[in-house]
Protein backbone atom coordinates (compact mmCIF):
# COMPACT_ATOMS: atom_id res chain seq x y z
CA UNK A 1 0.00 0.00 0.00
CA UNK A 2 2.95 2.54 0.97
CA UNK A 3 4.57 1.30 -2.18
CA UNK A 4 1.32 2.44 -4.34
CA UNK A 5 0.79 5.81 -2.52
CA UNK A 6 4.77 7.13 -3.23
CA UNK A 7 3.54 5.62 -7.17
CA UNK A 8 0.54 7.73 -6.75
CA UNK A 9 2.54 10.97 -5.00
CA UNK A 10 5.29 10.58 -8.34
CA UNK A 11 2.84 10.48 -11.02
CA UNK A 12 0.90 13.92 -9.54
CA UNK A 13 4.31 16.06 -9.39
CA UNK A 14 5.18 14.34 -13.03
CA UNK A 15 1.92 15.70 -13.94
CA UNK A 16 2.47 18.81 -12.57
CA UNK A 17 5.48 19.26 -13.90
CA UNK A 18 3.39 18.87 -17.31
CA UNK A 19 1.01 21.26 -16.36
CA UNK A 20 3.52 24.07 -15.04
CA UNK A 21 5.46 23.22 -18.90
CA UNK A 22 2.24 23.29 -20.89
CA UNK A 23 1.06 26.70 -19.12
CA UNK A 24 4.54 28.40 -19.60
CA UNK A 25 4.56 27.60 -23.51
CA UNK A 26 1.08 28.63 -23.58
CA UNK A 27 2.38 31.55 -21.99
CA UNK A 28 5.58 32.33 -24.32
CA UNK A 29 3.80 31.59 -27.53
CA UNK A 30 2.62 34.23 -28.42
CA UNK A 31 3.94 37.95 -29.78
CA UNK A 32 6.08 39.73 -27.12
CA UNK A 33 7.82 43.03 -26.20
CA UNK A 34 11.35 42.83 -28.13
CA UNK A 35 14.59 43.02 -26.24
CA UNK A 36 15.47 46.77 -27.58
CA UNK A 37 14.41 49.30 -30.38
CA UNK A 38 16.52 51.34 -31.99
CA UNK A 39 15.27 54.79 -33.97
CA UNK A 40 17.46 55.28 -36.74
CA UNK A 41 16.47 57.48 -38.77
CA UNK A 42 13.05 59.97 -39.15
CA UNK A 43 12.18 62.65 -41.41
CA UNK A 44 8.99 63.67 -43.14
CA UNK A 45 7.83 65.66 -46.94
CA UNK A 46 9.46 68.92 -46.56
CA UNK A 47 6.37 71.18 -47.90
CA UNK A 48 6.83 74.28 -49.96
CA UNK A 49 6.40 77.49 -48.18
CA UNK A 50 7.12 79.51 -51.32
CA UNK A 51 4.65 80.89 -53.86
CA UNK A 52 4.64 80.08 -57.52
CA UNK A 53 4.61 83.38 -59.92
CA UNK A 54 2.25 83.22 -62.80
CA UNK A 55 1.99 86.86 -65.46
CA UNK A 56 -1.45 87.90 -65.34
CA UNK A 57 -1.87 90.28 -68.95
CA UNK A 58 -4.83 92.07 -69.34
CA UNK A 59 -7.13 90.42 -71.72
CA UNK A 60 -6.10 87.11 -71.88
CA UNK A 61 -7.90 84.18 -70.58
CA UNK A 62 -5.20 81.58 -68.91
CA UNK A 63 -5.62 77.69 -68.28
CA UNK A 64 -3.42 76.44 -65.24
CA UNK A 65 -2.98 72.69 -64.49
CA UNK A 66 -1.91 73.02 -60.40
CA UNK A 67 -0.66 69.68 -58.71
CA UNK A 68 -0.15 69.70 -55.12
CA UNK A 69 1.47 67.55 -52.64
CA UNK A 70 0.73 67.67 -48.95
CA UNK A 71 1.88 65.54 -46.04
CA UNK A 72 -0.39 62.84 -44.29
CA UNK A 73 -2.26 64.04 -41.16
CA UNK A 74 -3.18 60.56 -40.18
CA UNK A 75 -0.48 58.53 -40.42
CA UNK A 76 3.16 57.81 -38.94
CA UNK A 77 5.22 55.05 -41.04
CA UNK A 78 7.56 52.86 -40.04
CA UNK A 79 10.09 50.65 -41.72
CA UNK A 80 13.32 48.39 -41.01
CA UNK A 81 14.96 45.17 -40.46
CA UNK A 82 14.96 42.30 -37.53
CA UNK A 83 17.27 40.48 -36.02
CA UNK A 84 16.22 37.49 -33.83
CA UNK A 85 17.24 34.24 -31.60
CA UNK A 86 15.64 31.25 -30.58
CA UNK A 87 17.00 30.67 -27.16
CA UNK A 88 16.68 27.68 -24.11
CA UNK A 89 17.09 29.68 -21.29
CA UNK A 90 15.84 29.25 -17.74
CA UNK A 91 13.61 31.27 -15.45
CA UNK A 92 16.85 33.52 -14.75
CA UNK A 93 17.38 33.85 -18.56
CA UNK A 94 20.66 32.16 -18.20
CA UNK A 95 21.50 30.66 -21.80
CA UNK A 96 21.93 26.53 -22.14
CA UNK A 97 21.56 27.00 -26.45
CA UNK A 98 20.75 29.52 -28.89
CA UNK A 99 20.16 30.08 -32.51
CA UNK A 100 20.85 33.29 -34.72
CA UNK A 101 17.78 33.53 -36.95
CA UNK A 102 19.00 35.15 -39.97
CA UNK A 103 16.09 35.36 -41.39
CA UNK A 104 12.99 35.78 -39.24
CA UNK A 105 9.71 35.09 -40.45
CA UNK A 106 6.13 36.09 -38.23
CA UNK A 107 4.77 39.38 -37.47
CA UNK A 108 5.78 42.90 -35.63
CA UNK A 109 2.75 44.72 -34.14
CA UNK A 110 2.03 48.37 -32.83
CA UNK A 111 -1.13 48.99 -30.62
CA UNK A 112 -2.21 51.86 -28.79
CA UNK A 113 -3.02 49.82 -25.66
CA UNK A 114 -0.33 50.29 -22.96
CA UNK A 115 -2.02 47.43 -20.47
CA UNK A 116 -1.42 44.85 -22.72
CA UNK A 117 -3.25 42.75 -25.73
CA UNK A 118 -5.58 39.17 -24.80
CA UNK A 119 -4.17 37.71 -27.61
CA UNK A 120 -5.95 34.39 -27.38
CA UNK A 121 -9.14 36.88 -28.26
CA UNK A 122 -7.45 38.87 -31.14
CA UNK A 123 -9.58 38.89 -34.16
CA UNK A 124 -9.45 41.05 -37.51
CA UNK A 125 -11.20 44.50 -37.09
CA UNK A 126 -14.58 44.70 -38.80
CA UNK A 127 -15.22 48.33 -40.00
CA UNK A 128 -18.85 47.66 -39.65
CA UNK A 129 -18.14 46.54 -35.91
CA UNK A 130 -19.50 43.51 -34.34
CA UNK A 131 -21.01 41.16 -36.44
CA UNK A 132 -23.56 38.70 -35.63
CA UNK A 133 -21.24 35.72 -34.73
CA UNK A 134 -19.23 38.35 -32.44
CA UNK A 135 -20.08 38.32 -28.32
CA UNK A 136 -21.68 41.97 -27.40
CA UNK A 137 -18.55 42.90 -25.34
CA UNK A 138 -16.20 41.84 -29.18
CA UNK A 139 -16.05 45.42 -30.95
CA UNK A 140 -16.75 48.58 -29.69
CA UNK A 141 -15.39 49.81 -32.40
CA UNK A 142 -16.05 50.50 -35.86
CA UNK A 143 -14.62 52.95 -38.57
CA UNK A 144 -16.19 55.67 -37.58
CA UNK A 145 -15.20 55.56 -34.12
CA UNK A 146 -11.88 55.05 -35.59
CA UNK A 147 -11.78 58.08 -37.66
CA UNK A 148 -13.37 60.52 -34.96
CA UNK A 149 -10.42 59.27 -32.54
CA UNK A 150 -7.74 60.66 -35.21
CA UNK A 151 -9.78 63.88 -36.15
CA UNK A 152 -10.36 61.72 -39.57
CA UNK A 153 -13.23 63.11 -41.60
CA UNK A 154 -15.23 60.31 -43.48
CA UNK A 155 -14.90 62.30 -46.87
CA UNK A 156 -10.46 62.34 -46.43
CA UNK A 157 -8.95 60.56 -49.47
CA UNK A 158 -6.20 59.09 -46.32
CA UNK A 159 -8.97 57.53 -43.88
CA UNK A 160 -8.98 54.03 -42.49
CA UNK A 161 -10.94 52.27 -45.53
CA UNK A 162 -9.34 53.88 -48.16
CA UNK A 163 -5.62 53.37 -47.19
CA UNK A 164 -6.86 49.35 -45.93
CA UNK A 165 -8.28 48.93 -49.08
CA UNK A 166 -7.53 45.02 -49.67
CA UNK A 167 -8.55 42.15 -47.99
CA UNK A 168 -6.17 39.34 -46.12
CA UNK A 169 -5.87 36.52 -48.37
CA UNK A 170 -3.58 33.26 -47.47
CA UNK A 171 -1.12 31.74 -49.90
CA UNK A 172 0.00 35.16 -51.39
CA UNK A 173 3.82 34.86 -50.46
CA UNK A 174 3.05 32.94 -47.42
CA UNK A 175 2.22 28.97 -47.26
CA UNK A 176 -0.53 29.67 -44.54
CA UNK A 177 -2.68 32.00 -42.89
CA UNK A 178 -0.05 33.43 -40.66
CA UNK A 179 -1.20 32.66 -37.16
CA UNK A 180 -0.92 34.73 -33.66
CA UNK A 181 0.65 32.31 -30.82
CA UNK A 182 -1.79 29.38 -31.51
CA UNK A 183 -4.30 31.86 -33.20
CA UNK A 184 -4.68 30.90 -37.20
CA UNK A 185 -5.91 34.23 -38.82
CA UNK A 186 -8.89 32.80 -41.08
CA UNK A 187 -8.51 33.68 -44.90
CA UNK A 188 -10.05 36.74 -46.58
CA UNK A 189 -10.86 38.47 -42.96
CA UNK A 190 -8.69 40.90 -42.37
CA UNK A 191 -8.46 44.88 -43.65
CA UNK A 192 -4.84 45.02 -45.57
CA UNK A 193 -3.04 47.43 -46.87
CA UNK A 194 0.65 46.50 -49.02
CA UNK A 195 2.85 49.55 -48.83
CA UNK A 196 4.53 50.88 -51.81
CA UNK A 197 7.93 49.35 -53.41
CA UNK A 198 10.45 51.69 -55.32
CA UNK A 199 7.65 54.32 -54.62
CA UNK A 200 4.94 52.21 -56.49
CA UNK A 201 1.76 50.80 -55.25
CA UNK A 202 2.02 46.70 -55.59
CA UNK A 203 0.55 43.76 -53.46
CA UNK A 204 3.13 40.96 -52.99
CA UNK A 205 5.06 42.35 -50.47
CA UNK A 206 5.02 44.56 -46.94
CA UNK A 207 1.34 43.21 -46.01
CA UNK A 208 -0.51 45.07 -42.91
CA UNK A 209 -3.63 43.83 -41.03
CA UNK A 210 -5.82 45.75 -38.75
CA UNK A 211 -6.52 43.66 -35.66
CA UNK A 212 -8.27 44.02 -32.37
CA UNK A 213 -8.95 42.11 -28.98
CA UNK A 214 -12.02 40.76 -26.88
CA UNK A 215 -10.97 42.57 -23.81
CA UNK A 216 -9.33 45.73 -24.34
CA UNK A 217 -11.02 46.54 -27.58
CA UNK A 218 -7.37 47.94 -28.49
CA UNK A 219 -6.33 48.83 -32.16
CA UNK A 220 -3.60 46.38 -33.40
CA UNK A 221 -1.67 47.10 -36.44
CA UNK A 222 -0.02 43.87 -37.68
CA UNK A 223 2.59 43.73 -39.97
CA UNK A 224 3.67 40.35 -41.89
CA UNK A 225 7.27 39.72 -42.05
CA UNK A 226 9.84 39.64 -45.11
CA UNK A 227 13.31 38.49 -45.59
CA UNK A 228 15.72 41.62 -46.86
CA UNK A 229 12.47 42.66 -49.79
CA UNK A 230 13.31 45.51 -51.37
CA UNK A 231 11.70 49.04 -49.96
CA UNK A 232 10.15 52.00 -50.89
CA UNK A 233 12.55 54.05 -51.73
CA UNK A 234 14.42 54.18 -55.13
CA UNK A 235 17.11 51.77 -55.79
CA UNK A 236 18.05 48.77 -53.24
CA UNK A 237 17.25 49.57 -49.84
CA UNK A 238 16.46 45.89 -47.97
CA UNK A 239 14.08 46.03 -45.35
CA UNK A 240 12.14 43.16 -43.18
CA UNK A 241 9.10 45.61 -42.94
CA UNK A 242 7.34 48.56 -43.68
CA UNK A 243 4.02 49.73 -42.07
CA UNK A 244 1.56 52.46 -40.77
CA UNK A 245 -0.25 53.75 -37.77
CA UNK A 246 -2.93 56.00 -37.30
CA UNK A 247 -1.70 59.43 -35.34
CA UNK A 248 -3.79 62.46 -35.16
CA UNK A 249 -1.80 65.34 -37.07
CA UNK A 250 -4.87 67.56 -37.96
CA UNK A 251 -5.11 70.94 -37.38
CA UNK A 252 -4.98 71.81 -33.28
CA UNK A 253 -3.27 68.55 -32.71
CA UNK A 254 -0.05 69.13 -35.10
CA UNK A 255 2.39 69.03 -32.08
CA UNK A 256 0.76 66.12 -30.21
CA UNK A 257 1.92 62.44 -30.38
CA UNK A 258 1.03 59.25 -29.75
CA UNK A 259 2.80 56.51 -27.55
CA UNK A 260 2.64 52.92 -29.90
CA UNK A 261 3.53 49.61 -27.80
CA UNK A 262 5.44 46.81 -30.01
CA UNK A 263 5.36 43.53 -30.16
CA UNK A 264 7.00 40.40 -32.41
CA UNK A 265 6.62 37.19 -32.94
CA UNK A 266 9.09 34.87 -34.86
CA UNK A 267 8.13 31.87 -36.71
Amino acid sequence: MEIKKKSILVLLGLFGILAALYVYAAQVSQPQGPDSISVLNSGRYQEKNTSVTIVAEAGNVTELLINDTRSTESWQGYYGNISGTITLDDASNYTLYSWSAASPTGEIYATNISTGIAWATVKCLNFNGASSSDTISYQTMNESSLENDYSINSTDNDGFSETFTQTYTCGGGEAACFKIGQLTVPNATCHMVTTYVDEAAQTASFKEVLLTDNVTSGLIFAALLEDNVDGFKGGVDAHDFQMLVAENGHPGFETTTTNYYFYIELA
